[in-house]
């Protein structure tokens, strides 16, 4: 799978999972390193992060969400 069919896939997983229109998500950062790719994405007003990885050899996707519990504000000086 290219770098490019990995992006399109994860949008719409992510989109599904959240229940979102695929145009609310967004991208945070991406990779490709030799037959693998990875993305951090977000979902518009979801609270959650969600990390993508393809495992090209096994022709295999995982994704795993993450929750926002907690927002701290640190002054600095």
């Amino acid at each position: 799978m290219t770098h490019e069919k990995f992006m399109e896939k994860s949008k719409l997983l992510v989109a599904d999972v959240t229940g979102m229109e695929v145009e609310d998500v967004y991208v945070v950062w991406s990779v490709k390193a030799a037959d693998n790719s990875k993305a951090l994405m977000g979902a518009r007003n979801s609270g959650s992060y969600f990390e993508i990885t393809l495992h090209g050899s096994k022709n295999a996707i995982y994704l795993d969400k993450y929750i926002q519990d907690s927002h701290t504000t640190i002054e600095i000086k």
